[in-house]
């Protein structure tokens, strides 16, 4: 009788010390849950990293990999994210779990303009993914390297082929808009730098930076004209050359900065054009790609 009592003693503590150790790691995975919604990415990071450390089975390992991975890209620390992504990719046992990987990997490098390795983590991720998404972020980097042709040609494929309507309908949209990136207005670097080189400041203000423009001729011509009068001082009271060789080096600097500046105003122009330009197309496409991944996950988890 007492030797029953005592294991039935046993079998209580036991329920007691195993029951709140299943309850607390439940609520460390909502409460992460919580700080991710609340945009407390480092919070999130540190009970995630927790979660995974106590995990034993691959697939748990998996998720809170991919968790940290997701926390630290949105935090902006794409090498840390990069390193968690490739954790999960390890832990990765479906098709799909291989796609999410190989998609945040990209993404990492996508975010750290390393466009190839973005690119190359992508298209592995297509041999995974079947829904699609994978393909609107290729278009997207396309439309980034200035690929209108290419991006379009990958958003009207997903627009006739995929099932899925939401992303069909989105790829008629970016299609259109790939479409009307051919057309963007654009302005000549090599023109600017001529027009500066004849005039200085003019190249500026055809690129529509005319403060730049003005200060260039402002400069180039006060340099110039003091340069006139080292050579009249030179020619009539010094007899040495050395404040005109002085003058005409310093002119000659901010002479060649002009036309270098044309030369630059203008691409920085067209990248800023580009960049306004494909702002919305990015937002579109993070919003039907990587906000639809974390609310899947949000769901698994449930």
């Amino acid at each position: 009788m007492t030797i029953f009592f005592s294991k039935n003693k046993f079998l209580i503590w036991l329920v007691f010390l195993v029951a709140p150790i299943s309850a607390f790691s439940q609520t460390d995975v909502d409460f992460a849950e919580y700080l991710m919604n609340q945009r407390d990415y480092f919070r999130a990071i540190t009970v995630y990293k927790r979660l995974l450390f106590d995990a034993t089975e691959n697939q748990l390992r998996y998720r809170y990999a991919q968790h940290i991975g997701e926390a630290y890209r949105l935090s902006g620390k794409y090498t840390s994210s990069i390193y968690f992504f490739t954790e999960s990719l390890n832990y990765a046992s479906t098709a799909e779990e291989q796609a999410k990987s190989l998609m945040g990997l990209g993404l990492d490098y996508y975010h750290m303009n390393i466009v190839s390795l973005a690119k190359n983590y992508l298209n592995q991720a297509l041999a995974y993914d079947a829904s699609g998404k994978t393909r609107l972020l290729l278009g997207l980097v396309e439309m980034e390297e200035g690929k209108w042709s290419s991006a379009a040609a990958t958003f009207e494929g997903l627009a006739k082929s995929n099932s899925d309507a939401k992303l069909a309908e989105t790829s008629k949209w970016l299609l259109g808009k790939a479409q009307a990136g051919t057309r963007l207005p654009k302005k000549s670097p090599a023109l600017a730098a001529m027009m500066s080189s004849l005039l200085p400041g003019s190249g500026q203000i055809y690129c529509g930076h005319v403060f730049d423009g003005l200060q260039a001729m402002a400069f180039v011509g006060a340099f110039a004209l003091a340069t006139f009068q080292a050579y009249r001082y030179d020619r009539d009271v010094n007899d040495s050359d050395a404040i005109l060789y002085l003058s005409a080096s310093v002119s000659g600097f901010f002479y060649l900065a002009n036309v270098m500046g044309a030369h630059q105003t203008a691409k920085f122009r067209n990248h800023q054009s580009k960049q306004r330009f494909i702002a919305e197309v990015r937002n579109m496409v993070f919003e039907v790609t990587v906000e639809s991944h974390q609310k899947s996950f949000e769901e698994e988890e449930k």
